[in-house]
C-alpha cells in the first residue's frame, strides 16, 4: 500500500499536460514544420519586390544595383541585376511606381517568368490577360495596376505599372537603356 500511496503522491505533483508520447511527438513535427514554413515564406518574399514597395525594401530583394538616376521630375530610376534578369524600377517618394523586367541575354520571357513577376505584384488579386491590341497586356483584377509584354528597346520586356500613372508614365516612357550612361 505503501508503493501505491508514493504513486499517488507523485501524480499529484507532477502537473498533467494531457499529451501521450505520440502527441508529444506530433507536436514537436508541427512545430518543426511551422518553422520550415516561416523560413521558406521569409526566403520566397524577397525574392521579387512589387509594385508600391518602398525603396528599402526592393534594394534588399534585388542583388546587384547597376545604377541609380535623379530625374528632373523628381522621380528616381533604378536598374538592378538579379539571376538572369534586368529590373529597372521607378520611385516617387521612394515608392515603386513602374517596374520592368527582362532578360539580360535579351530572349524573350516565358510563360513561367512572366507568371512569376506578375504573381510578385498581385497583392491579393488576380491578373487577367487582355489579346485585344498588338502587345500582350495584362490587367488586375482590382483594377489597380496593368501589365504589358513587348519589346522595349529591342528587348522583350515586362512592363507592371499602377492603372492611374499610366498617362504620366508613357509621357516619361523611360527604359532601362536610357538610363544607361
Amino acid at each position: 500500500m505503501n508503493g501505491d500511496w508514493e504513486t499517488e503522491r507523485r501524480r499529484d505533483q507532477e502537473p498533467d499536460y494531457g499529451t501521450t508520447k505520440h502527441e508529444a511527438s506530433w507536436k514537436a513535427v508541427m512545430k518543426r514544420f511551422f518553422v520550415f514554413s516561416l523560413m521558406i515564406l521569409t526566403g520566397v518574399s524577397s525574392v521579387c519586390a512589387s509594385l508600391g514597395d518602398s525603396d528599402d525594401k526592393i534594394e534588399n530583394s534585388y542583388d546587384k544595383l547597376v545604377e541609380r538616376h535623379l530625374l528632373d521630375d523628381g522621380t528616381v530610376s533604378t536598374l538592378y541585376h538579379k539571376d538572369r534578369y534586368l529590373i529597372f524600377v521607378l520611385f516617387d517618394k521612394r515608392r515603386s511606381i513602374l517596374e520592368t523586367y527582362s532578360r539580360v541575354d535579351r530572349r524573350d520571357l516565358s510563360p513561367k517568368e512572366i507568371s512569376k513577376f506578375l504573381k510578385a505584384n498581385a497583392a491579393g488579386a488576380t491578373w487577367t490577360r487582355d489579346d485585344t491590341s498588338k502587345e500582350r497586356r495584362f490587367e488586375r483584377s482590382d483594377h489597380k495596376a496593368e501589365a504589358t509584354y513587348s519589346k522595349v528597346d529591342g528587348r522583350p520586356t515586362l512592363k507592371v505599372r499602377p492603372m492611374r500613372d499610366t498617362k504620366r508614365l508613357n509621357r516619361l516612357n523611360v527604359t532601362p537603356e536610357e538610363t544607361a550612361g
